[in-house]
């Protein structure tokens, strides 16, 4: 997400500095399969989710674990290379709150 808003920055000509964490990877997240393998490992934050009441309720803590990519490339290269747009109505609000450019029609590949 961040290399895309860096992109959509740069495209109306303002300044960008995008800074990741982490490494560049290994030849193991190269392959989108073995992605399982590294999880867990230095390439991923491992957030644990905050206790609800409504959901991981059968989790330690209630919390579940989130995994988000510490490495350059961010989360797409531990998940398996999984392609998720978003929610339609959050990109919509957005625009409606003055971002022109960015409700769901605009953002298509």
């Amino acid at each position: 997400t961040g290399s895309v808003v860096a992109a959509r920055l740069a495209e109306i000509s303002a300044s960008v500095l995008l800074i990741e964490a982490g490494t560049s990877g290994s030849s193991v997240t190269e392959v989108p399969l073995a992605s399982s393998s590294v999880l867990g490992s230095s390439l991923d934050w491992s957030y644990l989710t905050e206790p609800d009441g409504q959901a991981c309720l059968g989790m330690k803590n209630r919390q579940c674990l989130w995994h988000a990519g510490k490495v350059l490339g961010g989360t797409s290269v531990i998940n398996y290379m999984i392609y998720a747009r978003g929610d339609q109505e959050d990109f919509n609000t957005w625009e409606r709150r003055g971002n022109p450019g960015w409700g769901w029609d605009d953002v298509l590949p």
